[in-house]
């Protein structure tokens, strides 16, 4: 997606996915299940300067529901995530998309008020640290339907692909 938009780019991490439209492994650091409190732990340890990244797409929070983590304690890390980022890779560029879950998920008590708390905090925090001198955006996810979600909260392709395209999308509006 991103190369046909004119996009040059070089994924970077130490877990790769397969992509059978090239036939290659993709790079990534994607941590699947990790809350925000366990995220910032790995950032802490040196993966920014690891793996220094001009660019990090965050989606992150969601674990932190089903985990059933304080609020306030979710607030406190991703706030501390996004400087733990922008102080160990000053120059680096921060996207953060907001959370997205399908119906089936959103319906349940109480779901649908959680995740538009953790997405307004997610985005006071970026812009709070955006403007203490970080490079952080913060982008809505796409609007998915149900058939795009495998289980209610994970995407399946049709999502992934839905919400690669709104990153490669933002990613050319910003060095397009």
């Amino acid at each position: 997606t991103m190369a046909n938009l004119g996009l040059i780019y070089n994924y970077v991490g130490g877990l790769t996915t397969y992509n059978p439209t090239n036939r290659t492994d993709l790079p990534h650091e994607g941590c699947s299940g990790y809350s925000i409190g366990q995220l910032l732990t790995v950032v802490q340890s040196g993966l920014i300067e690891r793996l220094a990244p001009d660019v990090v797409l965050l989606e992150i929070g969601i674990n932190d529901i089903g985990q059933n983590i304080n609020p306030a304690i979710s607030q406190i890390n991703f706030s501390q995530l996004l400087l733990e980022i922008i102080t160990r890779k000053p120059l680096v560029r921060l996207i953060v998309m907001s959370i997205v879950v399908g119906s089936g998920y959103m319906n349940l008590p109480g779901m649908a008020a959680r995740i538009q708390n953790l997405n307004n905090m997610e985005v006071n925090a970026s812009i709070m640290q955006g403007q203490k001198g970080g490079c952080i955006n913060y982008i809505p996810a796409p609007n998915l339907p149900d058939s795009w979600f495998s289980d209610g909260v994970h995407p399946n392709t049709m999502g992934y692909q839905q919400k690669a395209l709104a990153w490669a999308t933002w990613l050319h509006t910003i060095y397009g």
